[in-house]
């Protein structure tokens, strides 16, 4: 008759087993639907422990156990060959786990917490495989907080060192030995689902961050758009009086002032739009204020940009680099000098290229370049947050300071 024993641990280490099977997947693939998860997680879990425990046949819980995983796989979204592929490397991936517990357990096999010890320590390798993995493929998407996995290794690893203490130890009971590593496998499990949700809670506040900035550079549109609508409507109305103007200076013969006066008009029309109307709201929002900044502290800001309009990177990305770049200039370049910027796509990829005139001096700690402005919360990390959204897009960040001329160029890879 089976022990009771034998009953929990089967029961509580297929749990967590298909519940990182789930984990794996969902790097990989899209959940189809929760409720259609939900059953799959369900019936696979009664099915394989039903199998464990009534038959003791390899072949039979191989058998289940591929099974299972492949209809948990059917839960999501995706090619049949792409989950069956995953299905079978997962559970390769179990068995040579399985192998690596017994093996690490072998110095003592006639412990009667073998059983036990063992299936909670290959448990516990697998969530460790499964957290590498899932860091691995998401972690560029999880910027910033994903470094602290190591975390969650290291508590893993930290768990199995315990239970193989514990197992080294003939004088524990089973029942104390079970005890033991199902509370420490609820820990681990449990910090799992605590650093997820912090995650989650971290990127929804950068999302809502990307809005805010994203609803900053409307506004700033909106106001220059407003602005501008206004001057269009001034010029309007006064129209008559300027078509009177002209008319009497030409009845009059002064032709000079005529073009003079028509030149004005034409000034204050130009003046009255957008300067950068390249079809991306995104990049006209942020050039188009800066441009005003740069034209009240006597800067020339020659700016040619190639992009089309429809094209897909994220707006707070986008104000990180030019808004930067922008500002390092506005803050360094020397007073009425020219600061040249060149953006243009091509072929799946933008290249920026800046460069002005500063007066030759470079402040730097550690090798970073750092501002020159007296706060001290402003550090001049402009180039270092550049330079982190670059590589979030595996691209490249050139910058060069020679002879009074300030030069950065950056390429980064949107497909």
């Amino acid at each position: 008759m089976m022990q009771l024993e034998d009953v929990v641990v089967s029961g509580v280490t297929e749990f967590v087993r298909i519940y990182i099977i789930l984990e794996c997947f969902k790097i990989f693939l899209n959940v189809h639907s929760l409720r259609r998860n939900i059953i799959s997680c369900v019936i696979t879990y009664i099915i394989t422990l039903l199998s464990y425990l009534v038959f003791h046949n390899v072949l039979v819980n191989l058998i289940v156990t591929v099974a299972g995983i492949i209809f948990l796989s059917g839960s999501f979204r995706g090619k049949f060959q792409k989950k069956l592929l995953l299905s079978i490397m997962l559970y390769a991936i179990m068995f040579v786990i399985d192998l690596l517990a017994s093996f690490l357990l072998y110095e003592a096999p006639d412990s009667n917490n073998y059983d036990i010890v063992s299936s909670f320590i290959s448990v516990l390798f697998f969530y460790i495989v499964v957290i590498g993995i899932k860091n691995a493929f998401k972690g560029k998407g999880r910027i910033d907080l994903s470094g602290q996995w190591y975390l969650l290794l290291y508590s893993a690893l930290l768990s199995i060192a315990v239970l193989y203490v514990v197992y080294k130890d003939m004088v524990v009971s089973r029942i104390a030995v079970l005890t033991i590593s199902i509370i420490i496998l609820s820990f681990n499990l449990m910090l799992y689902i605590f650093y997820m949700s912090m995650l989650d809670r971290f990127l929804y506040e950068r999302e809502n961050l990307e809005l805010k900035q994203q609803m900053n550079i409307y506004e700033r549109q909106i106001r220059s758009d407003i602005e501008n609508n206004r001057k269009i409507r001034t010029i309007k109305h006064d129209m008559k009086h300027h078509i009177r103007e002209i008319n009497d200076l030409l009845m009059k013969d002064k032709i000079q002032q005529a073009k003079d006066y028509l030149h004005q008009i034409s000034d204050d029309i130009i003046n009255a739009q957008n300067i950068y109307n390249t079809g991306n709201e995104a990049f006209d929002g942020i050039l188009n204020f800066y441009a005003e900044k740069y034209m009240n502290k006597s800067l020339e800001l020659a700016v040619s940009v190639a992009i089309p309009e429809n094209l897909e990177i994220n707006i707070y990305d986008v104000n990180i680099i030019l808004g930067n770049l922008l500002d390092n200039a506005l803050e360094n370049a020397l007073d009425n000098s020219k600061v040249s910027m060149d953006i243009k796509y091509t072929a799946g990829m933008i290249h920026i290229s800046m460069s002005n005139l500063y007066d030759g001096s470079i402040n730097k700690i550690d090798g970073h370049i750092i501002s020159k402005k007296d706060d001290k919360d402003n550090h001049g990390y402009g180039l270092d947050s550049i330079k982190r959204i670059v590589d979030k897009y595996d691209g490249s960040m050139i910058k060069s300071y020679e002879n009074g001329q300030f030069e950065v160029d950056i390429i980064i890879y949107l497909e």
